[in-house]
């Protein structure tokens, strides 16, 4: 019975010393991926456009989301009669205005939110260079294809 005990004291023990091991080691893990994280961070600029049209089209659909909330609880008040609903239908149609008026700026958004930044401009048809002053022509041609590529 004692060596039972003891069987079983020893194997808490080297359980627990593992365990701790295992922490320790996950403390490091997890201290060494929030570093990246930071690191990652501090490369994403604050002010990248992708990032921003990312972040107005998460607001667009979130907008998105609670219109069509507010339009069923709309829904779902219409049929009472009551003052109480007559000042919430009142209250909830200010907020589906409100909302869809904020919609109609994300508007573009909505649909493509990265179309107009991958979209490329079409080039004008090449000038014909057959004088020398006519050089300048072509050569504000050629910047403006190496500025669209």
């Amino acid at each position: 019975m004692r060596r039972l005990g003891w069987l079983l004291l020893f194997c808490a023990a080297a359980l627990f010393a593992t365990e701790e091991n295992l922490t320790e080691a996950s403390l490091a893990e997890l201290s060494e991926s929030a570093s990246r994280l930071e690191l990652l961070g501090q490369r994403l600029e604050p002010d990248n456009i992708w990032i921003k049209r990312f972040y107005d089209h998460r607001d667009y659909l979130q907008l998105k989301l609670e219109k069509e909330k507010v339009s069923a609880e709309l829904k779902r008040l219409s049929n009472r009669r009551d003052s109480a609903s007559r000042e919430r239908q009142a209250q909830l149609k200010e907020r589906s205005e409100t909302l869809q008026a904020r919609l109609d700026l994300l508007g573009e958004i909505g649909s493509n939110p990265y179309e107009t930044l991958t979209k490329v401009d079409a080039l004008q048809d090449a000038p014909e260079v057959r004088n020398p002053f006519a050089i300048i022509s072509g050569l504000s041609y050629m910047r403006e294809g190496a500025r669209i590529l």
